[in-house]
């Protein structure tokens, strides 16, 4: 009984060893190559702040100050941008504790150079880069007719908005410069995320090398791309080589693997050429299966050309968001008839047909020995 033991164990490796190499070689038939894109929003984002002049240079302001009739009372708002560039503009409401003849209004302030005033707010007519800041005004007119009896304690209530400078033209001969635009709050997240510069200048290269192996010379197909605002448009290509001895067959498919809903609404033009492969949301749902992209000969080379469009009124929602997603490439060998040709290492097929030849030999010449013993 333990000879027949024995015997069943050994044949079971020898054809599990055969299964492992068929696979192996199965594996290098069916071969291709995944790259991961990384594709990101900024937005906008301030900082106001208020200072005061005083003997001791500028420091920040503070309330309960005493004031006196006809004083230029020190105060100052300042504005930082902290992410993409922008224009900005300041709210101003001041409110009075009691009634008075002659309150302080947004006309008690003097604006600075390059802002104007329209109704109770300023507009700065200028963009204001990442990372610069610009004070609004410097002081506050008190009433010159002020006395203990007219005056009045007030309350200054700023607020500062911002609008990326990015695909937008204000009109600062109209009284609402920023036209019809709702401004929306501010998503919170991380402050340091601001629109980046370009992040590489790279040519993308996709070559197959034969017997199943690829090269590419990028790690990020986007990597060509800037953090997005809304209204952005990108274009990159990549460059499809094949230096196999065969003409091959091409596919293409995507996926994500995020269940936000961002590279839903930016949009992506994938092409060859003229010939359009796919035009749809960047997710590219429709493409989750293999697709033919081109067919390749042997020295020639074709251009994938990709072009992502941002919409112009992408929610503050999808602002400061990061997605991944998922290119696969896979080549078919093909003859000079268009019939596919086995592809991988020959000796692997010799190994794998020797052992399968020696495992149905072995399996022959023991079940031989255990009918003798029979």
């Amino acid at each position: 009984m333990k000879i027949k033991r024995c015997e069943k164990k050994l044949v079971s490796c020898l054809l599990l060893a055969c299964l492992f190499i068929g696979a192996a070689v199965y594996g290098a038939v069916g071969s291709g190559i995944a790259v991961t894109n990384h594709f990101q929003t900024g937005s906008v984002d301030l900082e106001l702040k208020t200072y005061r002049k005083s003997a001791d240079g500028i420091q920040e302001a503070a309330s309960g100050r005493n004031i006196t009739a006809n004083q230029k009372l020190s105060y100052i708002p300042r504005i930082t941008a902290l992410r993409a560039d922008c224009y900005v503009r300041l709210n101003v409401h001041i409110a009075m504790e009691k009634k008075c003849v002659e309150p302080v209004t947004i006309e008690s302030v003097q604006p600075l150079e390059n802002w104007v005033k329209k109704g109770s707010q300023l507009y700065y007519t200028k963009p204001l880069k990442t990372g610069e800041s610009v004070n609004a005004f410097e002081w506050i007119h008190i009433p010159e007719t002020w006395n203990v009896k007219t005056a009045s304690g007030f309350q200054v209530n700023l607020t500062a908005d911002a609008i990326q400078a990015a695909h937008f033209t204000p009109d600062f001969q109209s009284d609402i410069p920023w036209g019809s635009i709702k401004i929306e709050e501010a998503k919170e997240k991380d402050k340091t995320n601001y629109r980046s510069v370009k992040k590489a200048d790279q040519t993308h290269r996709l070559i197959y090398q034969g017997d199943g192996t690829f090269e590419l010379s990028s790690e990020d197909l986007f990597e060509n791309f800037q953090t997005a605002v809304a209204g952005d448009a990108f274009e990159d290509s990549l460059k499809l080589i094949n230096h196999g001895k065969n003409k091959i067959r091409l596919s293409f498919k995507c996926e994500s693997r995020s269940e936000e809903t961002l590279l839903e609404a930016v949009s992506v033009n994938l092409r060859i050429g003229d010939r359009l492969v796919y035009k749809g949301p960047l997710s590219a749902k429709k493409i989750s299966n293999y697709q033919v992209l081109a067919t390749i000969a042997p020295k020639q080379e074709k251009i994938l050309r990709y072009e992502l469009t941002v919409p112009i009124k992408l929610q503050n929602l999808f602002s400061v968001e990061k997605e991944k997603l998922i290119w696969y490439f896979q080549a078919e060998e093909m003859d000079e008839d268009g019939r596919a040709v086995q592809t991988g290492d020959d000796s692997l097929f010799g190994l794998s047909a020797a052992l399968i030849a020696g495992a149905a030999a072995t399996v022959l010449l023991l079940l031989f020995k255990k009918r003798k013993v029979k």
